[in-house]
């Protein structure tokens, strides 16, 4: 099945619903849907499947439906909340199994795109000044931070603009999905970081990632 092959039957209708119930603005979407909607929102020019952060996107439901008809996002549109989450639909065949590996899937991308929500909240609000970010950045280390920023463009993880904010929000989110869900990869991905719990200890300032 292709990349941008999407799946029905009663597999996939019972991970959407499953997804939805936890988070009511996630839309599962096409791969390809996904895409244009990033480069949309982030004026990305470019051919082909490059996309940075191609795996989830959280934006506002207007600033959505000023891109994308709800008609191509079929009934859930409807009752958007006012931040949607958009989802890459997975392949499901039908069986158990497979329904149960997408939802895995699917349960670690939501967290890592909650941990975008909070964030974009703390920044709208003021909560999440400027001046704290630089704060975190010289508690995680300044040369760490900027091996970070390289390696997360470099993974095509990061989207524009490409300065501290943008970086701490995408590195957070990352390294919270990572600590949870993969805490091997997390020394691959960020080899300078020497002391997780000094990183833990400053995300924990911005993100409660166990509620």
């Amino acid at each position: 099945m292709g990349r941008d092959t999407p799946s029905n039957g009663d597999g996939l209708v019972a991970v959407e619903q499953a997804v939805r119930a936890v988070e009511p603005g996630a839309l599962l979407v096409e791969p390809r849907l996904l895409r244009r909607v990033i480069k949309k929102h982030y004026h990305l020019g470019g051919l082909g499947l490059a996309v940075p952060h191609d795996r989830c996107l959280a934006l506002g439901r207007e600033e959505l439906l000023a891109i994308v008809g709800p008609e191509r996002l079929g009934p859930a549109a409807r009752d958007l909340p006012a931040t949607a989450i958009l989802l890459q639909r997975p392949a499901v065949d039908g069986s158990e199994d497979a329904a149960a590996r997408a939802l895995t899937a699917l349960w670690r991308v939501l967290f890592h795109s909650r941990v975008h929500v909070e964030l974009q909240r703390r920044l709208q609000d003021g909560s999440l000044t400027d001046a704290a970010i630089r704060g975190r950045v010289h508690r995680i280390g300044q040369t760490e931070f900027d091996e970070i920023r390289l390696v997360l463009r470099q993974d095509n993880h990061l989207l524009p603009p490409y300065g501290d904010r943008t970086t701490y929000v995408e590195f957070a989110a990352l390294y919270l999905e990572l600590r949870r869900f993969d805490p091997r990869a997390l020394t691959k991905f960020f080899p300078t970081l020497d002391d997780l719990e000094q990183v833990d200890a400053v995300l924990e300032q911005d993100v409660d990632a166990e509620a």
